[in-house]
């Protein structure tokens, strides 16, 4: 098997430029030794307060990863050179899937909440890419060959958001690994620059030791090049103004490791894809730069600050306008929402479903600027409006027995369909479950319910009708990942469409769809073969309050038969849901 061995620093800095005779003396009080960056004229352009780092090192692979020999060795080493340099170190080793996005997600969002300070992260461990993406392998993470993998693994991607929870204006990842470049911009060796106030601009910066497909050393050899690196000891500082940006670690590491493997290894450096994070540099102080004398002020009458007060009220003024229309639309989509559970209500005369899409067409009229979703859903509503308007009631034979027609039996479970907020402590207690195996963050377990599922096509569309729970769920879903505010998006687009016939679908609750979880596998998931087998997991419309005040939703996974929360920003698949009359 091919090693991959992959190593993860992440250096986060937030520097203020704070006159020293202000910050020095707060800081030498805590026994914190303040790092000062000035550019090539001696004017302060950072300073940074107080530094931490977590260190994790992974040798102990348990399911199928070759054992790895450096890697805990590799971060030992660093942690011990980062005590050196002033840094809070955390040192963590063999951790598994969950632990990991736990402690990373800890990390940035805790430490990384303190603007002064700078962080780092650095990880040591196998690597590997599927289809240009790139994963982290836990120390429990199967092999890439299992289904299972992707589920472990921290995707790359998921790494990305996972750094942007940090405010630090600074982050340099490196990867000692063949490894995908799939969220950053790669780019060749460039000239390195004097420090300026735009270098402090915020960046999120990645190196890795070899490009995709390449074998990288396990010998320790790149982790020493990086160490020797920011102790001084190599030629990195070109322009010898006591500091070492990313883009001269990513030209000397390039450099080096290329002569070293003759070509084998070629290490890569660039920038996150994100407008956001791409304008600044990295900057790791060797030592402090030899002290000039201090010229005399210039002086200076009182500032006049009447053009940046006039450019501050017109910002304001527009992101109160930004605030309105986002509320508007918030009307509009709850508007929407109702008008389509009427358009399906039979006791309602097509005239009055006519007057209602007019009614909200009128109301709604306005063009918002920051979106195009009321166009649609403008659209929508003339369309039904017509509709109704030219619609004509089918003439209904005499009868003299009426029976009510039902998808459902005599006998329903009925299920909750509102949303709600929910502790892991209610979700626990869900009716109609067998939980077999309580966590902190959910449970693995199945339903109780005997389901009647049938398989129907209605206007060429596939649905599954349960007439135990009296619900029609879509056949299968949606073919793509996607993030939680997207899926809300997927499902009004399908509802804009019409699927099969009928304008309400939505999100299940997670009652709803844990009840869809089997006791046994069934064509390789927790689930009844009518519905497809690619939705292995899916996201639900109840959300939950994470404790560092994150954004959260419940999520149901048929692959493992788990029910458990994450980040908004994760990605699922959606299998909507509509309630059978």
């Amino acid at each position: 098997m091919r090693k991959y061995l992959l190593h993860v620093l992440i250096i986060s800095f937030v520097f203020i430029a704070i006159p020293i005779t202000y910050a020095a003396p707060s800081l030498q009080t805590r026994g914190i030794e303040p790092v000062l960056i000035r550019d090539s004229a001696g004017e302060e352009v950072g300073l940074y307060k107080e530094s931490y780092a977590l260190v994790i090192g992974i040798d102990n692979y348990t399911k199928g990863w070759s054992r790895l020999r450096n890697a805990v060795k590799d971060a030992d080493s660093v942690a011990e050179e980062l005590k050196k340099r002033g840094f809070k170190v955390t040192l963590l080793k063999d951790l598994t899937g969950r632990v990991l996005r736990e402690k990373i997600r800890q990390f940035f969002a805790r430490k990384g909440s303190n603007l002064d300070a700078r962080l780092l992260l650095w990880f040591s461990g196998h690597g590997y890419t599927i289809d240009g993406e790139g994963f982290l392998v836990p120390a429990d993470g199967p092999l890439h060959t299992s289904d299972e993998f992707k589920v472990t693994s921290l995707h790359m991607r998921e790494f990305g958001s996972l750094v942007r929870l940090a405010k630090s204006k600074h982050v340099l990842s490196i990867f000692d690994s063949c490894f995908a470049g799939t969220i950053f911009d790669a780019r060749e060796g460039v000239p390195s620059v004097e420090i300026k106030r735009k270098t402090m601009l915020p960046v999120r910066q990645f190196l890795t030791s070899g490009d995709v497909d390449q074998r990288v050393r396990d010998d320790g050899s790149f982790s020493e090049l990086f160490l020797r690196a920011i102790r001084g000891e190599e030629e990195v500082d070109t322009n010898k103004d006591g500091y070492i940006t990313g883009s001269e670690l990513g030209v000397y590491l390039a450099y080096r490791v290329s002569r070293l493997t003759n070509a084998a290894q070629t290490p890569r450096h660039g920038k996150l894809h994100d407008v956001r994070y791409d304008r600044g540099d990295f900057v790791f102080a060797l030592n402090e730069p030899q002290v000039q004398l201090q010229i005399s002020p210039v002086e200076s009458g009182k500032l006049d600050y009447a053009d940046i007060e006039v450019e501050r009220e017109k910002a304001r003024k527009i992101a109160e306008i930004k605030e309105q229309w986002s509320k508007w639309q918030s009307n509009l989509d709850t508007a929407y929402e109702e008008a389509l559970k009427y358009d399906n209500d039979s006791y309602l005369s097509a005239s009055r479903k006519a007057q209602m899409w007019k009614r909200l067409a009128n109301s709604f009229s306005q063009d918002n600027p920051y979106s195009t979703e009321d166009q649609l859903i403008r659209s929508k509503a003339v369309e039904r409006m017509e509709y109704w308007k030219n619609y004509r009631e089918p003439v209904k034979p005499p009868v003299t027995i009426r029976q009510k027609p039902s998808y459902v039996g005599t006998s329903i479970t009925k299920l909750r369909s509102s949303y709600k907020t929910l502790s892991v402590s209610q979700v626990q207690s869900m009716p109609n479950m067998s939980i077999r195996k309580q966590k902190k963050w959910g449970f693995f377990g199945q339903s109780t319910i005997n389901h009647d599922c049938n398989l129907k096509t209605i206007s060429g569309d596939k649905v599954v009708v349960d007439n135990a729970i009296g619900l029609m769920w879509h056949q299968s879903g949606s073919a793509e990942y996607m993030d939680w505010n997207a899926a809300k998006k997927w499902v009004r687009s399908l509802n804009s469409r019409g699927y099969a016939g009928h304008h309400d679908w939505r999100l299940p609750t997670v009652d709803e769809a844990a009840s869809l979880l089997e006791s046994n596998k069934r064509n390789d998931l927790y689930i009844d073969p009518v519905f497809s087998k690619k939705q292995e997991w899916i996201w639900t419309g109840d959300k939950f309050e994470d404790e560092d005040g994150s954004e959260a939703a419940w999520r149901v996974f048929f692959d493992n038969g788990i029910v458990t929360w994450d980040l908004i920003f994760y990605y699922s698949h959606v299998r909507p849901v509509r309630s059978v009359e």
